[in-house]
């Protein structure tokens, strides 16, 4: 599939963290609790600054992902899904929906 298009960030950070308080995952909009590890991303796309929390089951999800789209043939730069965009594209992947349905 290669994730084409994608707009590039004028700086990026992420870096893992453990909740002090409740949030709730960008991705699949479950809750992040208090002492769960989340991975918090901030970067000025557009000339926005937006940060977004995901989960750790998420950024699994998009690191399987990530390596599907490698041994496809996609760049490393166009082989992850943009933040936000995972429960979008996760149906076009149903051997990893068949694993998650297994666990």
């Amino acid at each position: 599939m290669c994730f084409y298009g994608l707009e590039y960030p004028d700086f990026y950070t992420d870096k893992w963290c453990k909740a002090r308080k409740q949030h709730r995952c960008d991705e699949c909009t479950k809750a992040i609790l208090i002492g769960q590890t989340y991975l918090r991303a901030s970067g000025k796309w557009e000339g926005e600054i937006q940060t977004f929390k995901t989960c750790e089951d998420c950024e699994e999800l998009r690191g399987q992902i990530t390596r599907i789209e490698l041994s496809r043939g996609c760049s490393p730069s166009e082989s992850t899904p943009g933040h936000g965009q995972l429960m979008e594209v996760k149906a076009e992947y149903p051997e990893l929906l068949e694993k998650q349905a297994s666990v």
